[in-house]
C-alpha cells in the first residue's frame, strides 16, 4: 500500500504569527479545526518532526448529528497526524 502525501497551502491577509498560533496549538486549532456543525478535541499535539497531531472531529449541530446517525458513521472520528516537516513562521 502506497502512502499519498498531501499538502495544503493557503494565501491569507492575515499576521503570520497569528496563523502560526492557529495551526500549531491546542486552542488555536481547536477555535477553528473542521467544518461547520462539528467541533474539534486536541487530544495530543507534538510539533516537531515525527511528532504527533491527534484530535477527534465531533458532530455537534443538529443537522449534522441526524446526518450521521441516518448514514451509521459514529459521531465522533478520530484522526491522526505525523509531521514530517516542521518549519517557524516565514
Amino acid at each position: 500500500m502506497s502512502k499519498e502525501r498531501i499538502t495544503i497551502e493557503r494565501t491569507y491577509k492575515a499576521n503570520i504569527t497569528d496563523l502560526w498560533e492557529l495551526w500549531t496549538t491546542k486552542a488555536g486549532l481547536e477555535s477553528w479545526w473542521g467544518p461547520d456543525g462539528f467541533s474539534t478535541e486536541v487530544l495530543e499535539i507534538d510539533l516537531r518532526p515525527g511528532g504527533i497531531l491527534r484530535y477527534e472531529m465531533t458532530a455537534v449541530a443538529e443537522g449534522m448529528v441526524e446526518f450521521m446517525k441516518g448514514a451509521g458513521m459514529p459521531l465522533t472520528v478520530p484522526a491522526e497526524v505525523k509531521y514530517t516537516e516542521v518549519t517557524a513562521p516565514n
